[in-house]
């Protein structure tokens, strides 16, 4: 079983990337390092977002299974929880003011769910040593995807840094997707 899931997994993760690839080509009017990908969703082509949130969630529970160990598969299932609420609520247009309980509002309450939630588990799934279903790549992409979501968490929250908020999103998505096609490829090796 955890041969399929990390199939599922790395597919997945591949084509949630190729997605968010093709709308950078797509939706040339939004500058990549000035706009969160989640705003790919807002407008013409949004259905191409939404879709590709669907494979972050499938990603993400695939690779619930393919770890197989249990504290990371907990916080992948997490992970793809808010993946799919992530899609399910299309983010506000930059300068709106968010009010509550709007589906603005539930996009960041379930985006804030998969962005510290993924690298716990990445981290968790790494640390069994020499056991560990992801291997020593994935350990290497484990602790890359924790320093770029700590990047991430600077360049949104820090006033000094917010000059290329959307780089620092694309460089902690680009992280988390390597994990999952790595986690998935070394789930599909034979014990």
């Amino acid at each position: 079983m955890p041969g399929i899931a990390g199939l599922v997994t790395a597919a997945s993760a591949a084509a949630f990337a190729a997605l968010v690839g093709l709308l950078h080509v797509l939706r040339r009017d939004l500058a990549p390092g000035q706009h969160f990908i989640s705003e790919y969703a807002i407008g013409r082509g949004g259905w191409v977002m939404r879709l590709a949130f669907g494979c972050l969630t499938l990603a993400c529970a695939s690779c619930a299974v393919a770890v197989a160990t249990p504290w990371a598969a907990v916080l992948f299932a997490l992970c793809a929880f808010g993946a799919a609420g992530a899609g399910a609520f299309v983010t506000d247009p930059p300068g709106t003011p968010s009010r509550p309980w709007s589906p603005g509002a539930l996009h960041l309450v379930f985006s804030a769910l998969v962005i510290p939630a993924f690298p716990a588990a990445a981290i968790v799934a790494a640390a069994a040593g020499a056991a560990s279903p992801v291997g020593r790549a994935g350990a290497a992409l484990a602790w890359l995807a924790a320093a770029s979501m700590a990047g991430f968490a600077a360049f949104a929250t820090w006033p000094w840094l917010r000059f290329r908020p959307g780089l620092a999103q694309r460089t902690m998505v680009a992280a988390y997707c390597a994990f999952l096609l790595v986690a998935g490829l070394t789930a599909t090796r034979p014990a």
